[in-house]
This record gives structure tokens, C-alpha cells and sequence, in this order.
């Protein structure tokens, strides 16, 4: 059974298995979004897989907890807190994700987004009128 096949809402599902997954250390800001409350918490991520990320501060998480997580060039990304100490967290995604798409630029030209990101402007492809 490989990660993928596993549910990701499950704790005891994910084992040893899941810290084998490659990650990507970085750093860079994130919103974590926990249902009650009004505002988003500004976090900055340590590291970033298909599967999860590890961030901090960790000032209001419990270990279950369903969050979504607001991550550049995707979007709002919905799991859960896997795990929590007084310094970091981490959180099991529901669905994978490229995080190559996390990293890229921001100011990526449209041909380097995926096609799902991609804005078009139908004024320049020929044949095409506005109203």
C-alpha cells in the first residue's frame, strides 16, 4: 500500500510511512484557516510535501483538528493536524499536491502555471470578440 492509497483523515493510517514521503525545506508564509475562528493565523512553513507540511508557531492547533491551509499558486488546501508540539505542527493534507506548484514565483509567466491556473485574455486570440 503506498501513501496514496491510505486515508489521510485516519492518524493511525499514516505511520512511519508518511515521514518516508520527500519533503521540501523552505520558508516561506502561509494562512492556516481553523473553523471558529474569524481571522486566518499567518505561518511560516518549514518544510512541504505531496501529503503535508510542518509550520509554526503552533499557539492554537490541537492534534485532529481540521484546518485548511492557504498556500501560494494553489489555493486553500483542506486536512488535518497531525501532530502538534509547543513550537510546530504539522498537517496531513486530504488530497495530494504538487509542491512544485507551491514554490514556484510568483510572478511565473502563464506558460509556467498549470493549465488550471492559467488566466486567458479572449481579446488576443484571434477570432474571438468581448462583449
Amino acid at each position: 500500500m503506498s501513501f496514496y492509497d491510505k486515508d489521510l483523515t485516519d492518524p493511525q493510517t499514516l505511520g512511519d510511512s508518511a515521514r518516508k514521503i520527500d519533503r521540501d525545506s523552505l520558508f516561506m508564509v502561509g494562512r492556516l484557516h481553523c473553523p471558529g475562528q474569524s481571522a486566518p493565523i499567518d505561518i511560516r512553513i518549514r518544510n512541504l510535501s505531496a501529503g503535508g507540511l510542518m509550520a509554526e508557531p503552533a499557539e492554537t492547533v490541537q492534534n485532529g483538528q481540521e484546518v485548511s491551509v492557504e498556500l501560494r499558486n494553489i489555493g486553500m488546501v483542506p486536512g488535518r493536524i497531525a501532530w502538534a508540539n509547543s513550537r510546530q505542527f504539522g498537517v496531513a493534507f486530504h488530497q495530494p499536491i504538487d509542491p512544485k506548484i507551491v514554490r514556484r514565483p510568483i510572478g511565473a509567466s502563464e506558460t509556467d502555471r498549470p493549465i488550471t491556473l492559467r488566466t486567458y485574455d479572449n481579446r488576443k486570440r484571434p477570432g474571438l470578440t468581448t462583449r
